[in-house]
Parts: structure tokens; C-alpha cells; sequence
């Protein structure tokens, strides 16, 4: 129970035609109850943050992407160069342009070492060498 409960139990009590010594005692075992209730509160939080600790991440600590993110990123531009090339067949360089600036985030290696050297990326490019 809350504290304004008791204090409204308290009110109850004292204005309900009680004698001196039993409103006295109910405020007593209120109050007994009251410091009863909050420890027990804090035991069950205290537990709770035992059973189920909050994990604190260490921003100074990031060890970087594993070997299969970088994987995952490299296969995925690959993809997207491919994609373009296509594009560039077809002549669809707003296309080209706009993957130009996915695969240049996602794998800088690829973007230099692949996309940048099609033919036809550099045509709609207009990359000279």
C-alpha cells in the first residue's frame, strides 16, 4: 500500500470514534505496516536486479565489426555492383548514381575495386581514367 493510503486509513481511524489509546494503536500498526511494506519493496527490486541485471555497454570498448558483418557487407555491395551494371546497360543513371553512393559506404573496397572500374559505371559516371 501506499503512504496515502495509510494516511487515509490513519483519518479513518482517529475520526471514527475511536478512544485515545486505540487511534494510537492503529497509528502505530499503520506505521509498523508502512516500513513492513517498503522493505519488502526494496527486497523484491533488489532480487529483480539480481535475477535480471542491465547490461551496461562500454562505449570505450567496441571491439568493430565481426568477420561476417564485414562479409555480409562486402556480399551485399557486390550485389548492389551488379545491380548497377545492369543499370548502366540499360542506360539508367540516376540508378548508377544512386547505388554509387550505397556501395561506396557499405564496402569502400568494392566501390574502389569493382564498381568504380565497369565500363559502364564510369560512362554514366562520366569517370575518366
Amino acid at each position: 500500500m501506499s503512504r496515502l493510503t495509510f494516511a487515509a486509513i490513519a483519518v479513518t481511524i482517529a475520526l471514527s470514534g475511536c478512544t485515545r489509546r486505540q487511534a494510537d494503536f492503529a497509528f502505530f500498526a499503520l506505521a509498523v505496516a508502512s516500513e513492513v511494506v517498503e522493505a519488502s519493496n526494496a527486497a523484491a527490486a533488489e532480487e529483480e536486479a539480481r535475477r535480471h541485471p542491465v547490461a551496461v555497454a562500454n562505449p570505450d570498448h567496441y571491439a568493430g565489426p565481426s568477420q561476417a558483418d564485414l562479409e555480409r557487407a562486402r556480399n551485399v555491395a557486390m550485389e548492389l555492383t551488379t545491380i548497377a551494371i545492369a543499370d548502366a546497360n540499360n542506360d539508367n543513371c540516376d540508378a548508377v548514381i544512386r547505388t554509387s553512393k550505397h556501395v561506396r559506404v557499405i564496402d569502400p573496397d568494392v566501390f574502389t575495386g569493382v564498381f568504380l572500374k565497369d565500363a559502364a559505371i564510369q560512362r554514366c559516371l562520366a569517370i575518366t581514367e
